[in-house]
């Protein structure tokens, strides 16, 4: 038996691949789903970007957690996308009662797997998916599976929708008053990951919704507050939930059938002609790059 961490007991979700534009180490859809099932992560090479985009040869080394990041896309009524995929998910473990009920709630299933993933979910990732391609002005197309480097305590957005023009989404499903039209807006979960010990890391998974033009907007980073490029961002705070995860494990999250105001109908559905698909997410924690440079796999 693997010892977790005392913190909590086995943790389980369900995921899909983010369509982010001007990201580097991209390998194709094939060689990142055999890497789930290989259980052998590659490291990220020391003169490479570290999967953020960036060269970090000046930065001080630390720790960073490798994630794969996959979403699969199936027709609404598709029973791979049902129960024979949750039944074998732990769902209970995931995250706790009351999170997953509010999860429920808003339109979010939420579930883990170890490292040899259940039959349904195997299958999804083994089929050619027709993935969208969700990045600003981008077609619709095939995409590749996406292989990050994810220093602890960064984030890294993932895009879940496509851009709206204009939605309206119920932020609070008990209250009707809560309900907001959006323009140019896009549903991104944002991720951040840490290290907890040797081989366990805890991701936490932040629901938003990007809206508005791009304008320049004071955002904080490390050194303090900075201008960037960016939308107005509506952070969905009561819907941030923890994972704990072990290396080669993988967190899944899905659609819980809901109305079509909802968060997770935004997320994981759509509207109008995209309306007949819902997309799962997975992400698969692949290793652990140490700063003396091991990885933990």
């Amino acid at each position: 038996m693997t010892s977790r961490p005392s913190l909590s007991r086995r943790r389980f979700v369900a995921g899909a691949l983010t369509a982010l534009g001007g990201l580097s180490g991209c390998q194709p859809l094939r060689n990142v789903v055999e890497g789930m099932f290989a259980g052998t992560p590659t490291p990220l090479a020391e003169d490479e970007p570290d999967g953020l985009g960036q060269r970090r040869a000046d930065a001080p080394v630390r720790d960073a957690v490798q994630l794969e990041i996959v979403f699969a896309e199936r027709p609404l009524d598709d029973p791979l996308m049902g129960d024979d995929l949750w039944d074998n998910l732990d769902q209970v473990g995931a995250v706790d009662s009351k999170m997953r009920t509010k999860l429920a709630q808003h339109g979010f299933r939420v579930g883990h797997c170890g490292a040899t993933p259940p039959r349904a979910l195997q299958t999804l990732l083994g089929l050619k998916a027709q993935l969208l391609d969700f990045g600003p002005g981008a077609d619709r197309k095939q995409l590749t599976g996406q292989r990050i480097g994810l220093p602890a305590g960064d984030d890294f957005e993932i895009q879940s929708s496509r851009v709206y023009q204009n939605c309206r989404v119920q932020l609070d499903p008990k209250d009707e008053e809560k309900t907001r039209d959006f323009a140019i807006a896009r549903c991104v979960m944002r991720l951040t990951a840490d290290r907890l010990q040797h081989g366990w890391v805890q991701l936490h998974f932040q629901p938003e919704i990007h809206h508005g033009l791009h304008q320049l907007r004071r955002v904080a980073t490390e050194g303090g507050f900075a201008l960037r490029q960016t939308q107005e961002v509506v952070p969905v705070y009561a819907l941030r939930f923890p994972m704990e995860l072990s290396v080669h494990e993988m967190a899944v999250i899905g659609y819980q059938e809901s109305s079509v105001n909802s968060l997770g109908h935004h997320f994981l559905v759509g509207n109008d002609d995209d309306a007949q698909l819902q997309r799962l997410l997975v992400v698969r924690v692949a290793g652990q790059q140490r700063s003396q440079g091991a990885l933990a796999g």
